[in-house]
């Protein structure tokens, strides 16, 4: 498995320079390309990693929740999406040992979905200027 946590302009570089090593890998784009088109990076993996299993996570929440995920008690969830299968098992098993719970919102169709998650924390903390240890909790699974 491989977290790809760069400056969001600089994963296509590296997808393609390290495509042979990433091809066929667990990948998860938590890079996000603040100001642009699209924040996620799923297509360059898709174009130099076709085998690759691809997920977006850990790209919806500050540094801070994954420091210190419990909020009184209250463990918060991280939302994420990708391909259905046993590489979905690691990928949970990674968020739940980072200390947070997750939250499977599909295949990598729901991408925009899952952005407008991170589009939504980055309003409420630099539009809003709610402390950066903020984070979301689904009721009611």
């Amino acid at each position: 498995m491989v977290l790809i946590a760069l400056p969001g302009g600089a994963v296509e570089p590296v997808a393609q320079e390290y495509a042979a090593q990433l091809d066929g890998r667990i990948i998860i784009d938590a890079a996000n390309r603040v100001g642009e088109d699209s924040m996620h990076n799923l297509g360059h993996f898709q174009k130099y990693t076709p085998q690759a299993q691809l997920y977006r996570a850990f790209n919806s929440l500050g540094w801070e929740n994954f420091a210190e995920p419990d909020f009184d008690g209250i463990q918060s969830d991280l939302f994420y999406c990708g391909v259905d299968g046993a590489s979905q098992a690691t990928v949970e098993q990674l968020i739940t040992d980072v200390g947070l719970r997750p939250i499977y919102l599909g295949g990598i169709d729901k991408v925009e979905l899952l952005d407008a998650v991170a589009s939504l924390w980055f309003a409420l903390v630099f539009g809003q200027k709610k402390s950066r240890h903020l984070s979301f909790k689904v009721l009611g699974i």
